[in-house]
């Protein structure tokens, strides 16, 4: 056991369950490998042709790349992978309705990445087609096939809706509905984020849990952060009041802003040339106690940039049930 904790701690991933425990706890979600069929060659559209098919309080994912591409969530939840390119490298952005976790993938050596049907934890498993790993989406680590152990690099995607989003990247491309699928776009199954009765708001998981914990009710929105020996959570709710928070906590030494502008999270780490930076709000501006710079929502000061920390959003339950020794944390230096 001592061996396994070194190898998960040396490989980037600090995991309380073994990747046996998580391979053991895979079952079929009843959908065939496939089955919910990802989007091989997506096609993007301007924001005008957009608006034929997109209200102003759709949720949509954001891809802050040098032009901006905007996913519609319903689109999306149809197919939980779009396989795509960003400066020449194959990505993967990936959603799993059920744990509402959002996040982008570098398959490496060229791979794209494929829905296998199965679940863990509620979460969506992944393959990837050039060898048929097995990849929880929520850690990014394969847990079954020849790539067992093997962690992929991941990015950052940015929640938002429409209205917020073609405000900001007014020039952003909006994915269009032209997936080489028949799915009703206009609905939901799972209902939609607005709605207080949906299976977004209430409820816990549908499918069995390795682990489960009350802190938090279990759909509440986390920020998830992942150190080399430490994970922590922190509320959305919590982001939104307080605007910045920073993190301290085992190794991860972290900050997490609400944007308005967009009404998402964004997460970074604090550790800046050398130095640990910490951040606070004055008069309207963030700056930091250190190098003193003036800081903006993408942790962007001139031609400096923060490294944005890594993690994703998730549903509470979703999060513990993969990292069950994960605090739940939200004022400098402070664990709860």
């Amino acid at each position: 056991m001592i061996k396994i904790f070194l190898y998960l701690l040396l490989s980037g991933i600090l995991l309380s369950h073994t990747l046996e425990e998580i391979e053991d706890n895979i079952f079929s979600g009843r959908v065939p490998k496939d089955g919910i069929p990802p989007i091989e060659s997506p096609v993007y559209l301007d924001i005008e042709e957009g608006n034929g098919y997109m209200s102003g309080n759709d949720i949509v994912f954001i891809l802050e790349s040098s032009t901006p591409k905007i996913i519609p969530q319903k689109i999306l939840v149809w197919h939980e992978i779009i396989n795509d390119k960003m400066e020449r490298r194959n990505i993967a952005i990936t959603y799993c309705p059920l744990t509402s976790s959002v996040v982008g993938y570098y398959p490496s050596n060229n791979n794209t990445l494929g829905v296998s049907g199965k679940l863990v934890n509620s979460n969506l498993v992944i393959y990837d087609r050039e060898t048929e790993s097995l990849w929880p989406q929520v850690i990014g680590k394969a847990v079954q096939g020849e790539r067992k152990g093997d962690t992929l690099e991941h990015f950052p995607l940015v929640w938002s809706t429409w209205e917020r989003a073609v405000k900001k990247y007014p020039y952003g491309k909006v994915l269009s509905r032209d997936t080489g699928s028949i799915r009703n776009y206009e609905r939901d199954p799972y209902g939609d984020y607005f709605s207080q009765d949906s299976y977004y708001n209430t409820g816990g998981a549908f499918f069995p849990l390795m682990s489960s914990d009350d802190t938090l009710p279990p759909k509440a929105m986390v920020r998830g952060l992942i150190g080399e020996k430490s994970t922590a959570a922190v509320p959305w709710e919590l982001i939104k009041k307080k605007g910045i928070i920073n993190i301290t906590h085992g190794d991860i030494r972290a900050v997490v802003f609400y944007d308005p502008e967009l009404d998402t999270v964004r997460a970074f780490s604090r550790k800046f040339r050398g130095e640990e930076l910490e951040f606070y709000m004055e008069d309207g501006k963030i700056r930091d106690r250190g190098i003193n710079r003036v800081w903006n929502l993408r942790g962007e000061s001139g031609v400096h940039s923060l490294t944005p920390h890594k993690g994703m959003d998730a549903f509470w339950f979703a999060w513990h049930a993969f990292y069950p020794e994960s605090k739940v944390v939200g004022d400098i230096d402070e664990d709860r």
